[in-house]
Order: C-alpha cells, then structure tokens, then sequence
C-alpha cells in the first residue's frame, strides 16, 4: 500500500491511509494546520446529518441506486495472481532443462534456487548448492526466458558504516578498487548453511507481488544482497559468459530490491511456516511500506480550507521566506527518519513537490484526494479520486501525479467521484481523511461532516464492498470534526479514538463495538489529546514488513506512559518523527 505524508506548521500529524501501492498499497500522511472559527452547535450538525441521510435513502425504504458504473482503464501488468499458471510451467521447465544440463565440474546448479516471477524476472539463490558459474550457463543456454535475472546471496554482510552508508543503494567503486577487494573486505559471501541451502528454503512467492521471508534472515549482520543482470543492459561489466547479459547492478540489498519492484513482504518465523504459506492465508495488508509525499517547497495557510478546520493553527510566521525554510528544514529531517533503514522505518518514499504557481498550498496532503486499492482487498486492484470541498484543492490532481499513479501499471480499475465537485447540489467525500479504514476487515469509519458526505459515503462501501460505520463527532467547542483521520486511527491490531468526541451514545457504542469485534485493542484518548494529534497516527511497514507506528512530537508526548505501553504491544517501534 501507500500511504501519504505532508507537513504544517512546524508540526506533523498523519492521515490514516493510504493508495496501496509497491506492495500494492500506498499510504498517505498529511501534517495538522490548526486555526479557529464559530460553528453552529451539535444539534444542527445532526440536523445536517439526518438530512444526508434522507437523501442517501429514499422514503419507501429501498436502496438508493448505485451511479454508473466506475471509469475502468485498462493497464499493463496488473496485481493479483495472474501469472501464477505460468510460473508453474516456467518452473517445472526449469527444472527439467536443469537436470538434463550438462554442467562443467565448476559449476552448480540446483532448481531450488530458482524462482521464475514473470516474463521480465528470474531470482536465482547463489551459495551452498548454486554458484555464478552455474548461472553464466544458465544465461548462455537460455534457460530462464526473461529479461533480467537477479542472483541473490545467502551471505554475510558486517553492519560496518561503509555497508550501512550504502544499503540498498547501487554504487560505483573507484578503478583502483576491484569487485573482489569489496568482497574480501565487506562480505562473506558464500557463508554455507545447511540449514538454509537453497533460495527456496528462505524465500517464497505468493503471488504476483507477495513475497514470503524468513525473518531471521533479514536484520542486522545478516542481510542478503543481490546483483541484476539485464538483456543488452548497459552494465558496469561486459556481457556474462557467451550470452548478452550484462551486470546492471550489484551489491544492492535483497529487502530493498525487493521493495522497489513493488513486492509486498510477509515475514515469518520458522521454515516450517515458510513452506505452509499460501496466498489465500494472506490478509489484505492494513499497512504499507510505501508512502507518496509531497515536499512543502510551495506551503502556506490555505484560506479556503479554513472555513471548517478548527485545528488550523493560529499562529503565524509573516515573512513567508522563513516559513519555506523552516517547513523545508523539518520535512528534510522527516524524510530522512523515514527512509533509514537502520535507524528509521526504511520506508520506500515516492516525492513530488509544488510550486507557486501550481497554487495549491495545501498539496502536502495528497491522501484527501486519491485511495489506493489491492485486489485481496477488494477484488481488483483499485484507484479512487475523491471529490473535495476547496476549489483550490481539487488542482492537487495534477496530470504529472495521475500519470505518476498510472504507471505503477497495478490498477485495473479507476474509481472517480470527482464529478460531485460539479453537481448542482455538491458532495464531497476527502478521501483517507474523511474514511479512517481498516482494510482487513472492510470496515470504513466515517465522521460526517461538511467534507464527509453521507450519501456518497454509503455509495462507495457499497461500490468498494466495505461496511460503513458513520457517525457524528465535534471538538472540545461542539463544532463539528472535520475529518475522521483526526480523531481515530486504524492499525493491524490496535485502534486509537477520541469516543468523547461521539455525543451520540449509540453512535459511540457502535464505534467501539466493532472496532472491539474486529480484533482490535481500544486505546481512547482525550479531547486534549486530539489537539495535540494523538488521533491523526499513522501505522506503516517497516523495511522488514513489521507495522511501525508514526506521530509527531507533540502526540507522542501527549500519550501517558500506559497508553505508549499498549501501544507498543502491537507495534514493533513507536516512532516520534522528530526525535
């Protein structure tokens, strides 16, 4: 999934969700901008709820008619577990093309070791029972039938800071300094295990685009790397053997590589539970390690989506030059606690920016207007376009953004709202901001508002096949929240949520029922927690598909020191962005 991040104020706070994406989920964050306004009181906001309402159904009772049916486009290489048939032929061609191979005394190759993804790659482990000799007749005679191949080597790497400077990163080394120098000093490359002999004994493929790994393999010292040979590739070393491929990249980390095609990453525990595991054990993914962000090189106050957002901050820094060097110095800092793999999240970051002239000061929250979407979650992989409140909002679709989300060639399906922007009575429904999801249960928790619209709120879990879960919420002055993603949070097993802010009993028994029925630990907090963002956390995955919990300064030190321990019984790392 993806997910989505943005900055305010010197102060960062995360909308719940994302675009899935990578491992076909991208996840959004979005900073908190906070200022003041009047509102009428509760009772309107129910008034303008029930109303919603009643138009979403019609009088006899019946369903409110679906509209017509949403854009499909029709994309390349789409997710899901298309190509699983042909990696049954591919492989059982494989291994009979190997058995028959004659191979020098030199070289090994065993079946085991090779994983056939797709017309464009093949993963071949190298070590106990396979060798790059054994590899260089494979790709000589033919025998993979893709475009690139990947060796991968069960080895050692030291945590030097030479290594960890460079960690999934493809360097070039200096003329003076030989390939096999860098070996000699920086790995063990051919560490024998009998326990781990093959690829296969450590490594698994799901589907398409879930991967299956043993955790021990992952951290520390021992991390796996990789080298890419490309058909034709312009590679730092001629072609391999007698064939056309050439070395495109070396030495980069498995994990990482593994990350950037796209490939979602399940851990697992033991061998036994590696070979046990099929796709149909594997839940839609709550969290992802790829996230979409927009740097704010073009940040200020948005008058137009001040109207309704009581958050917004009231103070202000009048020469905007400092303000862009302030916003621009902390996002530097956040980006780079994200994207460390050894001392942050390892996140894999997507980055955009904005300018003046695109005049969208609010671009920094791109989760407002797009959702991503796998097929395991919901049927197809999916991209939703929401329709926002702001005029000046709705410029954040830029074309280069669309097309950016196109060519990750995953979604099948294309789900626009937008039109209601134009409608004669408009509705408007903020994407991850006014739908907190929990999308291993398909359950959408909706706080209605005048950005969160009833009706089309009940028309997309109808479309998206979720159970929507409204309700009213307000803030300490009894003006309506916003948006959802301020006031709770949705993780893999752990929910937080303002219940005080639901001044409907029912509503708020609703709310807490099934978040409780669906497996989730409650940690509520309070009306003053949600002013300092405790609410707007975002869970994501870390380098090693771990969920790891992100807040800002100000919301980790607002949680009491019970509420950081229940959290933590769910989280492998809470992480305070700023620290």
């Amino acid at each position: 999934m993806l997910r989505i991040a943005a900055l305010a104020k010197g102060r960062w706070s995360w909308t719940n969700h994302v675009s899935t994406f990578g491992s076909r989920s991208m996840s959004q964050t979005s900073p908190d901008v906070r200022a003041g306004s009047s509102m009428p009181l509760e009772s309107a906001v129910i008034g303008a709820s029930k109303a919603q309402e009643a138009e979403a159904l019609p009088a006899n009772g019946e369903q409110v008619e679906l509209p017509e049916p949403p854009l499909s486009v029709s994309l390349s290489v789409p997710g899901g577990n298309h190509g699983q048939l042909e990696r049954n032929s591919q492989m059982e061609r494989i291994r009979s093309t190997i058995k028959r191979l004659r191979l020098p005394a030199y070289a090994k190759l065993d079946a085991d070791d090779v994983v056939w993804v797709n017309q464009s790659l093949a993963l071949v482990g190298t070590g106990t029972r396979s060798n790059i000799n054994g590899v260089r007749v494979a790709l000589e005679h033919g025998i993979f039938r893709t475009e690139r191949v990947v060796t991968v080597r069960w080895g050692k790497i030291p945590v030097s800071s030479f290594v960890q400077a460079r960690i999934g990163k493809s360097f070039a080394f200096p003329d003076c300094l030989h390939l096999s120098h860098f070996d000699e000093n920086f790995r063990d490359v051919f560490e024998r295990s009998p326990d781990l002999p093959t690829l296969n004994k450590s490594f698994k493929l799901l589907s398409d685009d879930v991967t299956c790994i043993l955790s021990g393999i992952q951290k520390g010292s021992r991390r796996r790397i990789c080298n890419e040979y490309a058909i034709g590739g312009v590679g730092v070393v001629g072609g391999v053997g007698g064939s056309n491929f050439k070395l495109v990249r070396h030495d980069m980390d498995f994990l990482q590589f593994l990350h950037e095609g796209g490939f979602r990453i399940v851990p697992v525990e033991s061998k036994e539970k590696l070979l046990a595991t099929e796709i149909d054990q594997i839940p839609p993914q709550q969290s992802t390690n790829h996230v979409f962000m927009v740097a704010p090189t073009a940040f200020q106050s948005n008058p137009d989506a001040a109207e309704d957002n009581h958050f917004m901050s009231s103070e202000s820094i009048r020469d905007p030059h400092i303000l862009q060097r302030k916003v621009v110095a902390e996002f530097e800092a956040l980006h780079s606690k994200l994207t460390d793999m050894v001392n942050g999240a390892g996140l894999s970051v997507h980055l955009f920016t904005h300018e003046e002239h695109h005049d969208t000061p609010d671009a920094v929250f791109p989760n407002n207007w797009f959702s991503t979407h796998t097929d395991l979650e919901v049927g197809e992989c999916t991209l939703c376009l929401y329709p926002m409140k702001a005029p000046n909002r709705r410029k954040e679709r830029r074309p280069d953004f669309i097309d950016r989300l196109h060519s990750f060639s995953r979604y099948t399906n294309v789900y626009d709202m937008t039109r209601q922007e134009n409608a004669a009575r408009p509705k408007f429904l903020e994407g991850t901001g006014s739908l907190v999801l929990d999308r291993v249960n398909r359950v959408a928790y909706a706080s209605i508002s005048e950005r969160t619209d009833l009706s089309l709120t009940n028309v997309w879990g109808r479309v998206m096949n979720y159970e929507v879960v409204p309700f009213i919420s307000v803030d300490g002055a009894r003006r309506p929240i916003y948006h959802t993603n301020v006031m709770m949070s949705v993780g893999t097993s752990v929910a937080v949520v303002c219940a005080e802010s639901i001044p409907d009993a029912r509503e708020r028994a609703t709310v807490l029922d099934t978040l409780r029925n669906t497996g989730h630990e409650v940690v509520e907090i309070s009306m003053d927690q949600v002013d300092r963002f405790c609410g707007n956390i975002l869970e994501v995955e870390n380098y090693y598909g771990k969920p790891v919990l992100a807040m800002s300064t100000s919301a980790y030190k607002a949680f009491t020191p019970d509420q950081r321990a229940a959290l933590r019984e769910h989280e492998e790392v809470i992480m305070d962005l700023a620290a």
